[in-house]
């Protein structure tokens, strides 16, 4: 969730001239967006998007009556008949036979308000009503509500795809913010956080995936300097502990790094399905990237990587467990012209 409820000018501007050029009055929009209701997703968004003529209309209305029709949940804070927990583990058995997406867009609906995961779900479903493609985006968000907060994926938001290219915004951060002082939600639009220019957006949000964040070179973000990023497939095994515990590494053609990972021991009959990832970016990363397999102790509580520094080419190293990335470390070659420069 947003740590503040400021809006910057400058986007603002930002979003105003991006509707002038392409002759769209996105404040008509806006205005048609708020007055807009509908009892399912499809429903509202045909009413939402069926009298404009591109997609860039669309998915404003669809962005503008989120944040003006849902309330954020405050973790804890009873809403309606809901707790605090993800928004799809509250659906009835009933929903079963339904999209996850779907699923969870139409409770959100119902109840007004969701968590992360409700908004992006919610968003993505009514673009996809509308012909318009949408991911859901999981990864790690900057917060001052958590002091010290760990690196890992705690935030959910999306990219959309029009005019021949993707583009990002964040729905719930958009949406409002909460006040520190009673941790209650203040509803207040932040034009910040839509279509956002990916170098922008990467300073608060770390995508699981790299490639969502819309860039060639992704920088180094600081967290990575007192931790390595741990997926959102971490929380699925019971890790005790870890080395390297620094997320930079250094090292030198002909170096061998190694890596260990420990854990609890697992139940026999427990069985943990590795996560799926879909790629729909086009381009080719992989040679920046490495993959490595484990090597267990007989108990299988201990996990051992090595990786032998053969070039400069590859920059991340992903640990895997079980096939599902855990934790992803930056390489940093010595000696090379190019020096990593870390986000500030």
């Amino acid at each position: 969730m947003k740590k503040t409820g400021v809006i910057f000018i400058s986007l603002l501007l930002f979003v105003s001239l991006f509707g002038q050029k392409k002759g769209i009055n996105l404040n008509a929009v806006d205005r048609n967006a708020i007055r807009t209701d509908a009892l399912s997703p499809r429903a509202l968004s045909l009413a939402l998007t069926a009298h404009y003529h591109t997609d860039l209309e669309k998915v404003r209305a669809i962005f503008r009556w989120i944040t003006e029709h849902i309330e954020y949940r405050i973790p804890g804070k009873k809403i309606g008949a809901s707790e605090s927990s993800p928004d799809f583990s509250l659906l009835s058995d009933n929903d079963t036979l339904k999209d996850l997406d779907l699923r969870v867009a139409e409770r959100v609906m119902e109840k007004r308000s969701g968590y992360c995961d409700g908004y992006a779900r919610l968003f993505k479903t009514l673009c996809s009503y509308a012909g318009i493609p949408a991911e859901i985006i999981v990864g790690y968000a900057r917060s001052n509500m958590v002091a010290n907060e760990t690196f890992r994926s705690n935030h959910s938001w999306n990219a959309v795809y029009f005019d021949s290219s993707w583009h990002l915004l964040d729905v719930t951060w958009a949406s409002g913010y909460l006040s520190l002082s009673n941790r209650q939600f203040v509803k207040r639009l932040d034009e910040t956080w839509f279509l956002t220019a990916p170098a922008d957006f990467i300073r608060d949000h770390y995508p699981d995936n790299p490639r969502w964040t819309l860039l060639t070179n992704p920088p180094v973000i600081r967290e990575f300097i007192r931790s390595p990023f741990r997926s959102r497939s971490f929380v699925k095994y019971p890790v005790l502990d870890f080395f390297p515990r620094k997320g930079i590494l250094e090292a030198a053609i002909g170096d061998t790094l190694k890596f260990v990972l420990e854990t609890a021991p697992l139940a026999k009959d427990r069985k943990i399905a590795p996560d799926f990832f879909e790629d729909t970016i086009t381009g080719d990363y992989d040679q920046h990237r490495a993959y490595l397999q484990p090597v267990l102790s007989e108990d299988g509580q201990k996990a051992y990587y090595q990786y032998p520094v053969q070039s400069g080419d590859v920059e991340w190293l992903n640990i895997l467990f079980n096939e599902d990335i855990l934790l992803r470390y930056r390489l940093v070659i010595r000696n090379r012209k190019e020096q990593v420069s870390v986000k500030r």
